[in-house]
């Protein structure tokens, strides 16, 4: 667990954050303003796709949430992940 450790954990962060994570609330509001387009789908297709395409932005933003609680133990050295 060297710089080069630390610091390649610290892009990860900061590419995953930025490619994965920031897009989330943009994609979430372009499927809630996009609500007339989806007036001539199927019911069942509508409930389907406004149950389904809000997951990936919400599994994204849990698990950027654990790599943080990752990197925060990291951070704190071996004798603190315990706590």
């Amino acid at each position: 667990t060297g710089p080069l450790y630390i610091f390649m954990g610290l892009v990860m962060v900061l590419v995953f954050f930025v490619i994965r994570v920031l897009p989330g609330p943009a994609l979430l509001n372009s499927l809630i303003s996009s609500q007339r387009y989806w007036t001539d789908v199927n019911t069942p297709v509508y409930a389907l796709a406004m149950v389904t395409l809000p997951l990936p932005s919400l599994l994204f933003t849990y698990w950027f949430v654990r790599i943080l609680q990752g990197m925060v133990g990291a951070l704190a050295g071996p004798d603190k992940k315990e706590a």
